[in-house]
């Protein structure tokens, strides 16, 4: 399963970033492996977010990126103007590799923030064993599919929640 991408951080005063992509999930059931025979399995890393556009999560192979690859999602785009939310990482469709069958499925879509800057999107749920991952809306997180994870949801910052004074 490749790793997620990162939320795209802020450079505007009260700006929101979009949500990272979720990762894909390959299997190939017709894999030959030789007994003995030593294999690199590469897992990879979820992206770190920064004042810019979030990085792409890491791809995650067996052997080599040509044998079997499960691709990472996209970084969120960058929140830069004041009072906006920046639109969320579109999902993969392509760029996992090796698969057999139908299992080959890709991670679901970041979401835009909310809330005139005041929150970042949600991230996309990474690709399960059967479908595509949850795409997510708004700063709520995509859902969990069956053999994959949600993802996470936005909370406001706690200088930035609304007040009520009396």
């Amino acid at each position: 399963m490749g790793a997620g991408g990162a939320g795209g951080g802020v450079t505007g005063n009260i700006a929101g970033g979009g949500g990272g992509a979720g990762g894909g999930y390959v299997k190939n059931t017709a894999l030959a492996v030789i007994p003995g025979t030593t294999y690199t399995v590469t897992i990879g890393t979820g992206a770190t977010g920064t004042t810019g556009a979030g990085a792409n999560g890491g791809n995650t192979w067996f052997n080599t990126t040509g044998t079997l690859l499960a691709i990472g999602g996209r970084g969120g785009n960058a929140g830069t103007a004041a009072a906006t939310s920046a639109a969320g990482a579109t999902a993969l469709t392509t760029g996992n590799v090796g698969y057999s069958g139908a299992f080959n499925y890709y991670g679901g879509a970041g979401g835009t923030g909310t809330l005139a800057g005041l929150s970042g999107g949600g991230g996309g749920g990474t690709a399960g064993t059967g479908s595509n991952g949850g795409n997510a809306f708004g700063l709520t997180g995509g859902a969990a599919v069956a053999g994959g994870y949600a993802g996470q949801m936005v909370l406001l910052h706690p200088q930035m929640e609304p007040t009520l004074q009396i």
